[in-house]
């Protein structure tokens, strides 16, 4: 992976923010297009990005970006490059192809690298899958290379499924410390709650040491959340 870095310079008589990256790591694979998900991902994202805006706009000394890349067909792409957060909209996804979801953690993490350390809080990557990995090796892979960078290993990383269908051997290796467990939604409607609790928790133990926050689904309580609807087992 590449070596070189953003600029890490402060200019002079500006503030110094620390920057907190958020990365949804999106699979539009051929099997998104099932029980409405593509279209439950993208319902969800673009109700969760106003709450991330509202959750950190009063946060004086944290500037906050988002970015998503996308994992269907042959390869991974950006949907969204990193971007503000006031200023980040979300546009939908159309599911079809493969899973190339290693390919796509590659490119996050050479990402990752690039970025300055010095004033940056450990970022959040909010993985939502409903399959597993059509490049396993190389997910594995990129699993064991992230370990080098520290942007990789000190994220606070969380693992949304779309159903019971994704594997939880491997989402359970790409899990951070903090998180307890895989977030496994059975429905529309637990998605929206499940990425909502899951994005706005990890800003929270990315804002603390490591260790001293952990959170997982069991955390969630939401009255209005439809346990009983296994739309997608």
């Amino acid at each position: 992976m590449s070596s070189s870095r953003i600029a890490d310079v402060v200019p002079e008589g500006e503030q110094a923010f620390k920057d907190l990256d958020v990365v949804f790591l999106c699979d539009c694979s051929g099997s998104m297009s099932s029980a409405g998900k593509i279209g439950s991902l993208n319902h969800s994202l673009n109700e969760v990005i106003p709450k991330i805006r509202d959750h950190v706009k009063n946060e004086a000394n944290v500037k906050v970006f988002g970015r998503a890349i996308s994992f269907g067909g042959q390869s991974p792409s950006w949907h969204i490059k990193r971007t503000p957060i006031e200023e980040m909209r979300w546009s939908d996804l159309k599911s079809g192809g493969g899973t190339p979801m290693g390919a796509a953690l590659t490119r996050v993490i050479e990402e990752l690298e690039q970025m300055p350390t010095s004033r940056a809080c450990p970022p959040v990557l909010i993985l939502l899958t409903d399959g597993y990995a059509g490049d396993q090796s190389t997910f594995e892979a990129a699993l064991v290379a992230g370990e080098s960078v520290k942007q990789f290993r000190s994220a606070v990383r969380v693992a949304v499924s779309l159903g019971t269908n994704a594997r939880p051997d491997l989402l359970n290796k790409f899990l951070s410390p903090q998180v307890e467990e895989i977030f496994t939604a059975h429905n529309a409607d637990q998605l929206v709650a499940y990425i909502e609790f899951a994005t706005l928790s990890a800003f929270q133990s990315a804002s603390n040491p490591v260790g001293e926050y952990r959170f997982g689904p069991s955390g969630i309580v939401d009255p209005t959340m439809d346990l009983a609807d296994q739309a997608w087992g």
